[in-house]
C-alpha cells in the first residue's frame, strides 16, 4: 500500500478514494479476505479497525484443507496463548523435551501448540454456520531430514492429513500433486454414492467379495478387493459388527469397520486393508505374454520368460511405447487399481479357493481366499497382456488427465459341466476365464486357470484383424452357449461387436460409422472364428457394446435364438435352423427401430427376454430401456422404458413378419399410467388398447436414463433410472449429487 496525495494507493497505483480495500481470492470477484479501512502510514495491517476475514469453507460437502510447506524447523514462536484459548487445552507438549531435544534452546519450543493447533482443526468444525466443517493438514517437507521431519510428519498425523518428502524439484512436484489426489479422494468420499462399490456374484457360504474404486484427479484411480461375512443384517466385518449404516437412504461403511486381512479398521478407505495390505511390493509374481499361442497349443503365463522385470529382456523396448523400463520395476510396487466395470470372479478348487478380479491397471489378479478372514488374501499371481505393457508409463507419471484404461470389461466364467454339481474343480477339470477390456482395448483374452497355480494363455482375438475387422472396444460380456457347428455339438461364445470411442464426441449415433455394428460368434475352446454378421439396415449401422441376449426356443440345450440391441434404437432378431450353424440360412430380421423424429434412443444394454402367457396365447416379452451411459450427464435426451411383445415364440425362421420393424406408433403410450387409473372405464379401455397393441412404453423424464439390464421377475418388470437433474427441493443444495436415481 502506497500513500498518494489525495487519496491511497495499491501497488504504486494511486486511487482517488479514502479508504483502501486489499482483496484475494481465486477468482475475481470471490475475495477470500477483505481487509478495508482508511489506511495510515506507518500502521501495519493487523491494526487496521474493521478487518473483516472471510471465511472459505460454504458447505459441509467441500474439503478443507491446509497445506504446509516448510523445512520443518519453527524460527519464530507461535503465541501459544491464543491457540491454547482456542483449542481449549490446558497446555501443549513442550517439543523441546522430545522432537527438538537437543536443540538450540532458544528456538527449540518454538513449535509449541502446532500439533495441537493441527488436531483442533480436524476434529472440530470450523465454522459455526457449516455442518461437518474440519479442516485437515497436509504437510510437505523440503530438503529436511531429523528433527524437521519429525515435526512435520507428527502434525499431518495429527491433522489426518499425510506427510510428503520432498528432496529435489521432481519429489516437490509429486508431493505436490499426492496432496491434491488425496485431497480430491476424501471430497468424493464424503458422499456415500461417490464410493462405488462392485456388488459382485464373487461369494462363498457366508463371505461375499466387493470391488471397491475410488475416483481421483490422476490418471490412475484407487481399488480394492475387501471381504465381509454376510449377515442377518446385511454385511459384517471380521469382529461380527455391522459393516456398514445407513445415511439417509444410502449406505457406507462404518468407520470402525475392518474387512478381511485389514489388520485394523479399514472402513471406508478403499486403498486400506483388503487384499492391497497382502501385496508383497517389491517382488510380486506378475507376468505378461510374450507370445501368443499358436497351433491350437497354449501360453504359460507364469514362467521366467513372462516374468515382469527391468531385466527381462524378452520385454522390449517397443513394447513399452518408449517408457524407462524401470517402469517394469516401479509397478511391483503399487496398490491395486480400479476396477470401474467389471466383477470379480470366484472359483473353488479341491485345496483352495480364488478370487479373479480386473483392473485398470491392466492386470488379473488371482487373490487367494481360501484361508480365515484374519489370515490369506495372499496375490498368487497377475496377468498384464503384452497390448497393456505400453501404458505403465503414463500410470507412473500419474498425472492429472484422462483416465486410463486396461482390463476393464466384463469376465466370463467356464466351468466343465461336471463341476457344477459340488462346484469345486477337481484334477482334470476345466475352468476358463474370458476377459473383456472395454475402454481399454479391442481384444478379448481366454485365460485357463484349471490350476490356480499354473495359468495358461489360450488365445487372443485382435479387434481390427482378419475375421474382427470391425470389432470395436470389447464391451460385450462374451455370452457361453451350446451350438451345433457343421453337426458337431461345441461350445461357444457370442458377443456384440463393442463401442465405437468416437461415439464420444457426440451425444448422437454415428450412422456411417461401421466400427462394432455386428455380432460374434467364436468357439469357446480355440477362439477360432464361426460366424458373423453386420447389422445394416437402409444404409445405416450402429454399434453393438451390449450383452447379446440368447434364447433356446424349444429347449434342448442348443441356441437357436439371439436377441441384439444396438446404440441406434435398434432390436434385432436372429434365428438359426435347429441351432446349428452350417450352410443353411439364418435369418436376421430387425424387430423394432425406436428412435425417430430426431429422438435418439440408444440401447447400452440388451433386451431381457421372458415367454408371457396372453390367454391361450404367448409372446416373448422383451424390455429394454434407453440412455446413453457414455454421456449421463446430458440433460435434454429423450428416452423410454419399452415392452416389446414378440408373437412369433415358435422355434425357426417366423412365419409372419409383416409388422417388423415395429416402432413407436405399434405400441401403446403408458405414460400416464392411465392403465392403473382410479376410473374403472379408463383403466379398461387403456387395457383394451394395450393388450391390441404389439407392447408399451412409458416416456421418462427429460434427461431421465435407464443405465442397467430390465429383469422381469413373476411378470414384474424391475429397473432402475438416472436422472441428472436434482428435484425442486434439492436445486438450492450445493451438496447434492450431479444425478440421482430417478425410478425403481
Amino acid at each position: 500500500v502506497t500513500e498518494c496525495t489525495g487519496g491511497y494507493g495499491i501497488d504504486g497505483q494511486c486511487l482517488q478514494s479514502e479508504r483502501v480495500c486489499l482483496a484475494y481470492g481465486p477468482d475475481p470477484g470471490t475475495p477470500q479476505y477483505n481487509l478495508c479501512d482508511s489506511y495510515q502510514p506507518g500502521k501495519d495491517i493487523e491494526s487496521w479497525a474493521g478487518a473483516d476475514y472471510i471465511s472459505p469453507i460454504e458447505h459441509s460437502c467441500q474439503t478443507n484443507a491446509i497445506v504446509l510447506l516448510s523445512d520443518g524447523d519453527p524460527s519464530n514462536a507461535l503465541n501459544q496463548d491464543l491457540v491454547r484459548n482456542l483449542t481449549g487445552v490446558s497446555s501443549c507438549e513442550d517439543l523441546s523435551l522430545s522432537i527438538f531435544a537437543g536443540s538450540d534452546p532458544s528456538v527449540a519450543s518454538d513449535g509449541n501448540c502446532a500439533i495441537e493447533l493441527a488436531e483442533f482443526l480436524a476434529d472440530n468444525n470450523q465454522s459455526d454456520s457449516v455442518p461437518d466443517s474440519p479442516v485437515v493438514t497436509y504437510t510437505i517437507g523440503f530438503a529436511n531430514e531429523g528433527p524437521g521431519q519429525d515435526f512435520l510428519s507428527e502434525i499431518a498425523k495429527a491433522g489426518e492429513g499425510e506427510f510428503f518428502p520432498a528432496s529435489d524439484t521432481q519429489e516437490l512436484n509429486d508431493a505436490f500433486a499426492s496432496v491434491l489426489t488425496a485431497i480430491t479422494g476424501q471430497a468424493e468420499s464424503f458422499a456415500p454414492v461417490s464410493l462405488d462399490i462392485d456388488r459382485s456374484s464373487a461369494s462363498t457360504q457366508n463371505k461375499v467379495y466387493l470391488s471397491l474404486f475410488q475416483p481421483n484427479n490422476r490418471r490412475s484411480w484407487k481399488g480394492n478387493l475387501k471381504g465381509y461375512f454376510l449377515g442377518p443384517n446385511g454385511l459384517e466385518d471380521v469382529n461380527g459388527a455391522e459393516a456398514t449404516e445407513l445415511n439417509g437412504s444410502d449406505a457406507s461403511f462404518t468407520d470402525a469397520s475392518q474387512s478381511f486381512w485389514s489388520s485394523t479398521a479399514d472402513g471406508a478407505n478403499v486403498s486400506a486393508g483388503g487384499a492391497n495390505s497382502k501385496l508383497n511390493t517389491g517382488s510380486r509374481p506378475l507376468y505378461t505374454n510374450i507370445d501368443l499361442p499358436t497351433g491350437g497349443g497354449s501360453v504359460d503365463i507364469t514362467t521366467a520368460d513372462n516374468y515382469i522385470t527391468s531385466g527381462n529382456l524378452n520385454i522390449t523396448d517397443s513394447m513399452l511405447a518408449g517408457a524407462e523400463r524401470n517402469v517394469l520395476d516401479w509397478i511391483h510396487e503399487q496398490p491395486m487399481a480400479d476396477p470401474l466395470h467389471t466383477q470379480p470372479q470366484l472359483i473353488r478348487y479341491t485345496d483352495r479357493e480364488v478370487v479373479y478380479s480386473m483392473t485398470n491397471q491392466g492386470l488379473l489378479h488371482a487373490i487367494d481366499v481360501s484361508s480365515t478372514a484374519t489370515d490369506g488374501g495372499n496375490e498368487l499371481w497377475a496377468y498384464m497382456p503384452q497390448t497393456l505393457l505400453k501404458n505403465l508409463g503414463d500410470l507412473e507419471s500419474g498425472h492429472s488427465g484422462e483416465h486410463i484404461y486396461g482390463l476393464d470389461g466384463g469376465m466370463t466364467r467356464h466351468l466343465d459341466e461336471s463341476v457344477e454339481s459340488d462346484g469345486i474343480i477337481t484334477a482334470g477339470e476345466r475352468a476358463i476365464l474370458y476377459l473383456g477390456m472395454r475402454r481399454g482395448g479391442r481384444d478379448y483374452y481366454a485365460i485357463d486357470v484349471s490350476d490356480p497355480l499354473s495359468p495358461e494363455l489360450l488365445w487372443q482375438i485382435k479387434g481390427g484383424e482378419g475375421d474382427f475387422v470391425n470389432l470395436g472396444q470389447s464391451w460385450s460380456r462374451m455370452s457361453l452357449s451350446t451350438m451345433e457347428v457343421y453337426g458337431v455339438e461345441t461350445k461357444v461364445l457370442i458377443f456384440g461387436g463393442g463401442y465405437d470411442p468416437v461415439l464420444d464426441r457426440s451425444t448422437a449415433p454415428n450412422s456411417s460409422n461401421t466400427v462394432g455394428n455386428a455380432v460374434y460368434i467364436v468357439n469357446a475352446e480355440s477362439g477360432e472364428h464361426i460366424w458373423d454378421e453386420t447389422l445394416v439396415s437402409e444404409g445405416k449401422g450402429y454399434a453393438v457394446p451390449a450383452d447379446i441376449t440368447v434364447v433356446d426356443s424349444d429347449s434342448d440345450t442348443l441356441a437357436d435364438r439371439l436377441y441384439i440391441s444396438d446404440l441406434g434404437g435398434r432390436i434385432w432378431r436372429v434365428d438359426f435352423s435347429d441351432g446349428n450353424i452350417d450352410s443353411n440360412p439364418v435369418s436376421l430380421l430387425k424387430l423394432a427401430d425406436l428412435s425417430a423424429n430426431g429422438e435418439y434412443h440408444p440401447f447400452f444394454y440388451p433386451p431381457s427376454a421372458a415367454l408371457v402367457r396372453d390367454g391361450l396365447k404367448s409372446h416373448i416379452a422383451l424390455t429394454i430401456g434407453s440412455g446413453s451411459r457414455e454421456h449421463p450427464l446430458y440433460p435434454d435426451s429423450a428416452n423410454s422404458i419399452y415392452m416389446i411383445k414378440d408373437r412369433n415364440v415358435a422355434p425357426g425362421f417366423p412365419a409372419d413378419t409383416t409388422l417388423w420393424p415395429l416402432d413407436a406408433a405399434s405400441l401403446y403410450d403408458t405414460t400416464d399410467n392411465a392403465v392403473g387409473s382410479t376410473d374403472a372405464g379408463v383403466a379398461a379401455a387403456a387395457k383394451q388398447l394395450n393388450s391390441q397393441a404389439e407392447g408399451w412404453y412409458v416416456r421418462l423424464d427429460s434427461g431421465e436414463k435407464v443405465l442397467a439390464t430390465t429383469s422381469v421377475f413373476e411378470n414384474q418388470l424391475i429397473f432402475t433410472s438416472f436422472s441428472p437433474e436434482t428435484t425442486a427441493e434439492s436445486a438450492d443444495d450445493v451438496c447434492a449429487a450431479v444425478g440421482t436415481t430417478g425410478r425403481f
